[in-house]
């Protein structure tokens, strides 16, 4: 949901999806780097949540990350679910 190809028509999906009987969606957080914008989805829609984490294919972009730095965004005040999508080496 977060992708620039749904800047246009982001509302309209969501208000589809909800119009099809979907009560509950979560967005994706498939790069650490796209974590904000996926956040904000879900923080201005109670009936999406968010995931943090990074696709391996995106690891590279973060060869440092540690499962702690994804529980430190995870657990920031306000954040509603978090998952991790993600082979960390730990």
């Amino acid at each position: 949901m977060h992708a620039p190809q749904f800047d246009d028509d982001r509302d309209q999906v969501i208000d589809r999806a909800r119009a099809a009987g979907v009560g509950l969606m979560i967005n994706i957080c498939d790069r650490v780097s796209n974590f904000d914008a996926v956040y904000a989805i879900a923080d201005a829609n109670p009936d999406i949540w968010a995931t943090v984490g990074t696709h391996p294919h995106e690891a590279r972009e973060n060869p440092d990350l540690t499962a702690a730095s994804l529980l430190e965004l995870a657990q920031n005040e306000g954040r509603r679910d978090w998952g991790v999508r993600s082979r960390l080496s730990l």
